[in-house]
């Protein structure tokens, strides 16, 4: 008996899809409008520097607006502390 070692095929993926995995409900879905949305934005070729000046910018949009919500909670939290050393 002689042991011959079975060549394996190496797989190529095609491309072909099997079953569509995007369906309503999963985390992962996205409609036809968000794919062709992401897909423009994937086609706008933007630098590093043009993208880190957006987030940036995003950020510091943002600023004001969490600056706010954290002041208010710290105000809140000294008024309780306020009104509990009082008793």
């Amino acid at each position: 008996m002689t042991k011959e070692k079975r060549k394996k095929d190496e797989f190529v993926d095609d491309g072909t899809t099997i079953a569509n995995m995007n369906v309503e409900g999963f985390r992962w879905y996205q409609s036809k409008k968000t794919q062709q949305l992401r897909k423009n934005l994937v086609e706008v070729d933007l630098s590093p520097k043009e993208r880190r000046a957006i987030v940036k910018g995003a950020f510091l949009a943002f600023l004001p607006v969490f600056l706010v919500i954290v002041g208010s909670f710290i105000a809140v939290y000294l008024l309780f502390l306020y009104f509990a050393s009082t008793r």
